[in-house]
């Protein structure tokens, strides 16, 4: 039961996983109620929602506190769409908000 219930919840989308997952109930409420919200619309891929917080990165105001809240946001964001769908999302980006989010997302050692 356990090897079939493990396969069958490898088989779904990373938005099917991220809607079933009780920690995003609050998320949830809010996507339904609020469909053009900014959050929503790039969790379900929208390329100018996703393209507003790619280019957080170049805040250069992006502080402690301010960087958590983006982080925050970034996590929510790859775990509705997934790794695949935001990275070839991002990859349509303009060379300095690829490089800045890969930055900030720690993806590339600093300063190359």
């Amino acid at each position: 039961m356990t090897l079939l219930l493990s396969a069958l919840v490898g088989c779904q989308s990373p938005q099917a996983r991220a809607r079933h997952n009780p920690r995003n109930a609050g998320y949830e409420r809010i996507f339904a109620e609020e469909p053009n919200n900014p959050l929503a619309r790039a969790c379900r891929g929208d390329r100018d929602a996703l393209h507003h917080y790619f280019s957080q990165a170049l805040n250069p105001t992006l502080d402690g506190e301010r960087s958590e809240g983006l982080a925050h946001l970034i996590s929510i964001i790859r775990g509705y769409i997934g790794d695949r769908a935001f990275f070839a999302a991002l990859s349509q980006e303009p060379a300095e908000i690829q490089h800045a989010m890969k930055a900030y997302l720690y993806l590339r050692p600093h300063g190359t």
